[in-house]
């Protein structure tokens, strides 16, 4: 029998050995996603999930621990979602990893194929600026999630919430870019160890083509390596041309990776639109 994971049952859940969660993270992970967490009763086998960017509409399939029942543990939490009224679920790397063959089975088909870049120096010619940088507060939001949705297609958006939950991370820095009074694009910035890594890039579509793509990359490359990076890394998807030349321009190279974003669809005739 399958049933929900509770608080109780976390000093004795054994955790697989390459679990993304420790005994702490996953207290605050059921506190956030209490219908989104199964395990085997009297068993080791579990489920957890959470949702994509922080969107209900859009599930992610973070971690099942399990190979007799995985079947019944997946269909147990895609239920979930289902009543959650989710619209698709999607496969984090590490599960697509574990089980990519069984869930290719379940449906789970390629949405986006992602592209890896990385520029070995993490050093740039500066440019003249001419916007205005500063970082993401609280009264940009709005602004921000608006940018979002015309800059960016929808199984990419952030929210106001993964915004903000960047902002606060340590280890990570989101700065908005304005032209007077107006939000023209913005960065999101993470450095681990010698890497940095540009994890979101946005240029308002009415302001694109006037280089301000360049002039925001230069920032960041800068910026990254003010905060100890040596290289410098970023992803963008296969399709995304325009992009890639840019990247490229500044000597970034394809690392020859290539990965997909597995993901299925909860109800028929659903595409990657609003």
């Amino acid at each position: 029998m399958i049933v929900p994971i509770t608080a109780a049952d976390i000093p004795t859940l054994p955790l697989a050995a390459d679990s993304r969660f420790t005994p702490d993270t996953l207290a605050r992970h059921l506190a956030r996603y209490p219908h989104l967490a199964f395990r085997l009763a009297g068993g080791p086998d579990y489920a957890l999930g959470s949702c994509w960017h922080r969107r209900p509409e859009i599930g992610l399939l973070l971690e099942v621990a399990s190979q007799e029942q995985r079947p019944a543990l997946v269909e147990r939490l895609l239920a979930a979602y289902r009543q959650a009224g989710a619209r698709l679920v999607v496969l984090s790397d590490s599960e697509a990893e574990r089980a990519l063959d069984f869930y290719r089975q379940l449906g789970f088909s390629v949405l986006e194929e992602v592209i890896p870049y990385e520029q070995p120096h993490c050093r740039v010619e500066p440019l003249s600026p001419r916007l205005a940088l500063r970082p993401l507060a609280t009264d940009d939001l709005p602004a921000l999630v608006a940018l979002e949705e015309q800059a960016f297609p929808w199984l990419w958006w952030e929210t106001a919430e993964s915004f903000w939950e960047a902002a606060q991370r340590p280890d990570c820095w989101v700065y908005t870019a304005w032209l007077g009074g107006e939000l023209v694009g913005y960065l999101i910035l993470a450095r681990r160890n010698d890497l940095g890594h540009i994890n979101r890039i946005a240029v308002h579509p009415r302001w694109q083509g006037r280089g301000y793509g360049a002039e925001l990359l230069t920032y960041a490359i800068g910026d990254l390596a003010r905060h100890g990076a040596r290289r410098v890394g970023l992803n963008t998807q296969s399709n995304n041309t325009r992009s890639q030349r840019l990247y490229e321009r500044f000597a970034f190279q394809c690392t020859g990776e290539r990965y997909g974003v597995y993901g299925l669809w909860l109800e028929e005739g659903n595409t990657l639109s609003p």
